[in-house]
């Protein structure tokens, strides 16, 4: 019956939480309502900006005046309806006098609905914000700041729009991933999007130009990603629930290899930007997979972990740390050892789907404390968490 599944699931669940470590590893420093929801929130990771952290929404429409207006214009009411809007919020975090964290909102922008962003990794003046949206564009944000000495929490903050790219204009773009994680001379963004195709973008000139576009699987590619140490090898992700390698160097006839490893939409992916041929892939059918990228015929190892994993984020600097958005069971730090995975913390404070989560850098008042930073968020009751947990928690 479904009482009876429902109680052996709590009963799993229950049995991994104590095996993996107390939720109470994890201190709650902040919970704020972003009021549409959230789906995507990102550390910025260059040297004197590591507390200002980006956080992306989605929301479907639901104005009866706006549909009661198209109406009158002879516009169909239903499409306004369907019409995804979306905001763009800055945070800043800092100390109070008593040391402890505070997260504090300082801008908001409005959007189309925002389906993914990352921070590019490139040193520059203003770093750089990449987002993909409901329209079907990559836009590049630059983050402009106001100086305000040692307090960070008077320092001024808000986004400019640097230029933008219609990808595949009337569709979802789904995800991005930069290719200068590794190579800081790389200046390609790679972009997956509803209709299947990956598309690689140059984003080095003044207006961004579209370099080439594969149709890359059958349905929705939910994700896409570099090979931080091979940049011109790019991953993909579908609803087709496969998983495939590209050389762009190539003319994309088909790819490098296919795996059917998952037997659900592959959703997520991400190289291990600090230790080379090491990836990682999650899917719907709650499975992450650990794979040695020059033998892409066999995984290393599995770990399941009782969720859909929307997002994969290594930590910064540190090879053998990771956190997964599981959207219906939380948010998981998971430790690999020797090609084994473990989880080491479960943080389940957030009662809806688990969409996005990132590590801060070396920020650092928090280092000094021995304290990890990280920001997640989840989409129905459109909250975003920053919480913390001591270094001895993820070992």
């Amino acid at each position: 019956s479904l009482a009876l599944r429902t109680l052996i699931w709590q009963d799993m669940a229950a049995e991994a939480a104590a095996a993996a470590g107390d939720v109470a590893a994890a201190t709650t420093a902040a919970e704020i309502d972003t009021e549409y929801s959230a789906d995507s929130v990102e550390w910025c990771p260059l040297p004197g900006f590591e507390h200002w952290l980006a956080t992306g929404t989605y929301q479907l429409r639901d104005d009866t005046a706006a549909m009661a207006a198209a109406e009158s214009e002879g516009r169909s009411a239903a499409d306004v309806a369907k019409e995804r809007i979306g905001r763009l919020l800055l945070f800043a975090l800092s100390e109070d006098g008593d040391r402890k964290l505070k997260v504090e909102e300082k801008h908001r922008q409005e959007t189309a609905a925002i389906l993914d962003m990352k921070w590019s990794w490139r040193t520059t003046e203003e770093p750089l914000l990449g987002i993909v949206d409901a329209s079907g564009h990559l836009r590049l944000h630059a983050l402009k700041t106001t100086a305000s000495g040692e307090d960070t929490g008077s320092e001024g903050g808000s986004f400019e729009l640097q230029t933008s790219l219609a990808v595949q204009p009337g569709q979802l773009a789904l995800s991005l991933d930069w290719g200068d994680r590794v190579d800081r001379t790389n200046k390609n963004v790679v972009v997956s999007d509803a209709a299947g195709f990956v598309n690689l973008c140059d984003v080095g000139q003044v207006d961004m130009q579209l370099v080439k576009a594969w149709k890359a699987h059958s349905f929705p590619a939910w994700i896409s990603a570099f090979d931080y140490w091979s940049p011109a090898v790019v991953y993909s992700g579908g609803d087709d629930c496969l998983f495939k390698g590209w050389d762009t160097r190539t003319e994309l006839y088909k790819p490098t290899f296919l795996s059917k490893a998952h037997t659900m939409g592959v959703c997520s992916l991400h190289s291990n930007p600090s230790k080379e041929h090491k990836l990682l892939s999650g899917s719907y059918d709650e499975t992450l997979i650990l794979w040695d990228t020059r033998n892409m015929k066999r995984d290393v190892s599995q770990l399941q972990v009782g969720g859909g994993i929307w997002r994969i984020s290594w930590r910064p600097e540190h090879p053998t740390t990771v956190a997964l958005a599981c959207m219906h069971n939380g948010f998981k730090l998971v430790q690999v050892d020797n090609g084994s995975l473990r989880e080491v913390v479960s943080y389940t404070k957030h009662a809806s789907l688990a969409y996005g989560v990132s590590w801060q850098s070396r920020w650092p008042p928090a280092h000094k404390q021995g304290n990890a930073v990280v920001a997640s968020c989840s989409f129905y009751d459109h909250l975003m968490h920053v919480w913390t947990l001591p270094e001895s928690a993820l070992a």
